[in-house]
């Protein structure tokens, strides 16, 4: 799913935000989409866990920084009681975002940078 800047610094941390990561950001495809809504599926005769929390667990959203973080620099800053985070996307531009909770903010900024690299080309 394409996504807009409006809409990822409007989307809230939980299963889209980690279904939008699991894709967009990591690479993963998701084996079946109500897996978000139910929390895990049967998919012929296995059992398909959802995406992690990437949006909730900082441990996940580790995960995706991890990933971005072989390509560009990333900072995870405090300020006034939210977390900024600016990941850079080439040596004149840089995304950034807030949020009220490190892995959610983290989760934004993963999404913006895949959004202005796809831009770019």
């Amino acid at each position: 799913m394409k996504l807009t800047r409006e809409q990822i610094e409007a989307m809230g941390a939980g299963p889209e935000m980690n279904a939008a990561i699991h894709e967009g950001v990591m690479g993963l495809q998701l084996q079946n989409r109500s897996i978000l809504k139910h929390g895990g599926t049967w998919v012929g005769c296995r059992y398909v866990d959802p995406p992690p929390a990437y949006s909730t667990d900082i441990a996940a959203a580790m995960e995706a920084v991890d990933k971005v973080e072989s390509q560009r620099v990333v900072s995870l800053r405090r300020i006034d009681g939210d977390w900024l985070v600016a990941i850079a996307v080439s040596a004149c531009k840089v995304v950034d975002t807030k949020a009220d909770k490190a892995p959610l903010a983290i989760c934004r900024a993963a999404l913006l940078w895949k959004l202005e690299r796809e831009q770019s080309k």
